[in-house]
């Protein structure tokens, strides 16, 4: 495979690396370009003429005036293979990322060597400095997330084993205080959401599990897949009970009521709304394709709503079981849907972000930006602002009101399957394909 540096201004190419390209990071001003590299042939001159040189590089960390191409320093590493880069945001710091798991903090200016991190245990996935330079978040192969002080050098934060089966979800406590999330060994994890400590590993479940749910009394936590939904204690960490739908084999959603009273689960026969306490099954909200992907309470808890894998949406009476509202066969795969705050509207994710009116069920908005489908949607706490997430593995934040896109974030690599704003709107958590749970900030930039 070849990688190429090119002057966008002039459309010629600079640099022509033959080769394993590992990893590779722009300097914060553009004007530098750091690339770990295995052994390779380096082609030098535009693309238009006959090359005019020819290099051989071992394994090495190399990098590059992005104006003229040339090579402005060369780190060989022997028998070590780099395979992630970052630089701080001020540009004046290296991260260097090897497969053995060593970091080394080195001076942009230079190349000195600073400090070696030394914890990581299998191959690193990713780095990012923070803002101030002071802290370096690192992701490894085994979704282990950690965080370095590089100013005191220790390792400041560890969320390891954090990823789901398949990124499915994490989500906050109503509180904030805390995250749950899934691991790839069927576990149900809680953590604080500040210092990354496991408070929880609930074990349980047999086979896949694809949704967890936080009480709104933050007593209980629930947790779908196959088999059912299982409701914990998180002052004890006991099993409270089991609600297992009827000749169901999987639960893929789960939600509380917002009172905490009643407990709505998606399943492959439909929906079916049971009593938190005593176990009692409320309603069974039956499906003719036999597969309900989401449930969720309207915020009076007087309505659910439902989406099939057929994408047709139903809106029913809590109570009865009475159908107030459905789209038969909205545009495109419908992913979930959900309540705005207020209730007056619904969100859905699929090939479009939309959002509809509840009572005559006309689309009022779409969410044009996502660069392939979407997974998810989530309002922030007054409804003002929408997040999206899905195949590009980006998530982005939304006026819900008016469309406009307020930001957009980026880390995750591969799918994201699941966001959520925390109660202040201040925080935003996602899971995805990579395996990783991320907490993010999700205020928006200040317009200039």
């Amino acid at each position: 495979t070849n990688h190429i540096l090119w002057n966008l201004s002039t459309m010629s190419k600079l640099r022509e690396i033959e080769g394993r390209v590992l990893c590779h990071a722009f300097s914060p001003n553009g004007k530098r370009l750091t690339v770990g590299i295995a052994k390779s042939q380096t082609i030098i001159g535009d693309w238009r003429r006959t090359p005019r040189a020819a290099e051989q590089t071992d394994n090495a960390v190399v990098t590059f005036n992005t104006e003229s191409g040339d090579r402005v320093s060369t780190l060989h590493r022997r028998r070590d293979l780099v395979i992630a880069l970052a630089y701080s945001q001020d540009g004046s710091l290296l991260a260097v990322g090897s497969a053995r798991g060593f970091i080394e903090i080195r001076r942009s200016s230079d190349e000195g060597l600073l400090m070696t991190l030394r914890g990581q245990t299998r191959g690193i996935q990713q780095m990012a400095f923070s803002e101030d330079g002071k802290r370096l978040i690192v992701v490894d192969n085994v979704d282990n997330v950690c965080v370095w002080d590089v100013v005191n050098p220790q390792e400041a934060l560890t969320i390891r084993g954090c990823g789901g089966l398949e990124g499915y979800t994490a989500t906050f406590s109503r509180d904030g205080q805390l995250v749950a999330s899934i691991s790839r060994d069927w576990t149900v994890k809680v953590w604080r959401s500040a210092t990354g400590e496991e408070l929880h590993a609930f074990e349980g479940h047999k086979r896949d599990v694809y949704d967890v749910a936080f009480s709104p009394d933050g007593v209980h936590l629930a947790s779908a897949g196959r088999g059912g939904t299982k409701l914990w204690s998180l002052k004890s960490g006991r099993l409270v009970r089991e609600f297992i739908p009827e000749k169901s084999a999987y639960c893929a959603r789960v939600h509380f009521s917002h009172d905490g009273h009643r407990l709505a689960a998606a399943h492959d026969r439909g929906a079916s709304i049971w009593r938190v306490e005593s176990g009692e099954k409320v309603q069974d909200l039956p499906s003719k394709s036999q597969w309900f992907s989401s449930a969720y309470f309207s915020p009076d808890d007087q309505s659910v709503i439902t989406v099939d894998r057929y994408s047709k949406l139903q809106i029913w009476k809590t109570d009865t079981g009475e159908e107030i509202l459905r789209k038969d066969k909205l545009r495109g795969r419908v992913a979930t849907v959900l309540f705005s705050p207020d209730g007056r509207y619904f969100a859905t994710a699929g090939i479009r972000p939309r959002i509809w009116d509840t009572t005559t069920g006309q689309e009022l908005n779409q969410f044009l930006g996502h660069d392939g489908a979407t997974n998810t949607v989530a309002f922030n706490r007054d409804g003002s602002r929408l997040a999206t997430a899905g195949a590009d593995g980006t998530i982005k934040i939304w006026d819900s009101l008016t469309g406009a896109e307020l930001l957009t974030l980026t880390g995750h690599r591969g799918a994201v399957f699941s966001a959520q704003f925390s109660p202040t709107g201040e925080r935003l958590v996602s899971s995805g394909a990579d395996g990783t749970v991320r907490i993010w900030d999700a205020t928006p930039l200040p317009q200039e």
